[in-house]
Order: structure tokens, then C-alpha cells, then sequence
């Protein structure tokens, strides 16, 4: 690959945001779109989404939009940016994008996520944005071929993310679960539970052959060991990486 005359590889420009593909532009998000103002919650009550600056916090009966957005909190939490892709109410905490061109929404709001407006900077004790905050902000924006096939691969990569994370806790779920009956019935397939004799105890129902003790009668208490007054004797010391991870057995100590 040859690199131009400013070391950049071939097809790349240096740009305000560092090196681009030569055929992407940097725009304000101003000349991409309308920068309006959400209104105050209706009273109704409905089925539509209302955006504040923190997320949907409640619903309303009538939009007020009906194109896909983004949701710019500008007051609280400033700079926090929500995709709504259905009808919704913009809350009157918000900004939200009315489009002067085409853009693929997903590719914009990936950019937002991973390059965050602050309010941090307004001279009050509550972060806020004004709107040349938000129309100034300087984005790249490739043509809408790229933009789209961009956002398919984030949103690929996400909706990956989601499922592992469902595998998870759907994982830690069944171990709950299966701690709950063998904390309960003891060591029996789920299908035998109901021939295990119970009794009452101060933890809930038990096994009857099982007891109920106290922690201090089942352990003992290590001895405490100052080796700076016993400086020459030598002792066994086990700490975390002495543990398992898998077993969580004790499988190595120092001297």
C-alpha cells in the first residue's frame, strides 16, 4: 500500500477528526438537521413513548413525531442519545433531529454514542446543551451505502451481544433455581422432591435428617500471626491466587 504526502495510506485525507476515507465528508450535524425543542409531557395517557433526557419515562396517547430520530437530552443528563424509531413524544428536557437530507439513523446514533456531547461545560450547578452545542458538533459522514452497511454491522454485533447476555442470565437463573432445591430437598432429581420428608426450621423447610448450626461450630478461627515480632519462623500463607478459580480449592500456598 503506497501512503500519500502526508504519510496517510492512499485514499485517506486528514480531516478536523483525523484521518477519513477520501470520499467521506465533515459536516456539522446542523446541515444534517433541524435541531427542535421537545414539549412538555401531555396529560393523557396512551400507548405512545415519552422521551426525557433519561430514557422513556412515560406515555401519552398522541405522538409528537412520526419519523425515525434522535433524542437528545439537554438538560440532567446532557448529551444522553436515544434512537426512536416508532411515533414518540419528545420531552421538553430534549432535543430531537428533524432530517434535511437522508442519513441512516443508526450509523448517526452510533457516532453519538461513541463520541457523547457533555453539557458539563454550562456555566449552571445542572449540566445543560444549548443548541449551537449540538448544531456545531463535527461528525464524519460517509456516502449512505457505507453509512447503512456500517450500521448493519453494529447492529449485527449488538443484537450478538444481547443474545450472550440473555445465554447468561438465563445461566444464572438455572443456578439459582437449582441452588433453591438442593438447598431445599437435598441431592434428588427435581421429580423425587415431593418423597423427601421436610421439617420446619429457622432457615424455611429442610430435609429432616438436616441440622441447623451455627457458622462458629462447623469452622475454626485462624490464629493471627505478626511476623515482624517472630521475624525468623516460618509459616504457610495462602491468598487469592493460592484459589482456584474453577474449584475454588486452596491449590498452592507460600513460605
Amino acid at each position: 500500500m503506497h501512503e500519500n504526502i502526508e504519510g496517510l495510506p492512499n485514499g485517506y485525507k486528514m480531516t478536523e477528526l483525523g484521518s477519513l476515507p477520501e470520499d467521506w465528508r465533515v459536516v456539522r450535524l446542523g446541515e444534517l438537521a433541524c435541531i427542535r425543542y421537545g414539549k412538555a409531557k401531555p396529560r393523557t395517557t396512551g400507548t405512545i413513548p415519552v422521551i426525557g433526557s433519561g430514557g422513556v419515562y412515560s406515555w401519552t396517547d398522541k405522538p409528537l413525531i412520526q419519523f425515525p430520530t434522535l433524542i437528545i437530552g439537554r438538560k440532567g443528563t446532557a448529551g444522553q442519545v436515544w434512537l426512536s424509531e416508532k411515533m414518540c413524544w419528545p420531552a421538553d428536557t430534549t432535543f430531537y433531529l428533524e432530517w434535511k437530507r437522508t442519513i441512516d439513523v443508526h450509523f448517526l446514533h452510533a457516532w453519538l454514542i461513541l463520541h457523547p456531547l457533555s453539557g458539563e461545560h454550562a456555566k449552571t450547578t445542572l449540566p445543560s446543551l444549548q443548541r449551537p452545542d449540538v448544531e456545531n458538533l463535527l461528525l464524519p459522514l460517509p456516502p449512505i451505502e457505507e453509512q447503512r452497511a456500517i450500521a448493519y454491522v453494529l447492529r449485527t454485533v449488538q443484537q450478538a451481544k444481547e443474545a450472550a447476555e440473555k445465554v447468561i442470565a438465563a445461566a444464572r437463573e438455572l443456578k439459582r433455581s437449582l441452588m433453591r432445591h438442593l438447598f431445599t430437598y437435598g441431592p434428588v432429581p427435581v421429580e423425587q422432591a415431593d418423597q423427601v420428608r421436610l421439617k420446619e426450621t429457622e432457615l424455611g423447610p429442610l430435609p429432616e435428617d438436616w441440622r441447623v448450626v451455627r457458622l462458629g461450630e462447623v469452622v475454626q478461627k485462624t490464629k493471627l500471626l505478626d511476623p515482624r515480632k517472630q521475624p525468623d519462623r516460618h509459616f504457610k500463607y495462602i491468598d487469592v491466587s493460592s484459589i482456584s478459580n474453577e474449584s475454588l480449592a486452596i491449590v498452592d500456598h507460600k513460605i
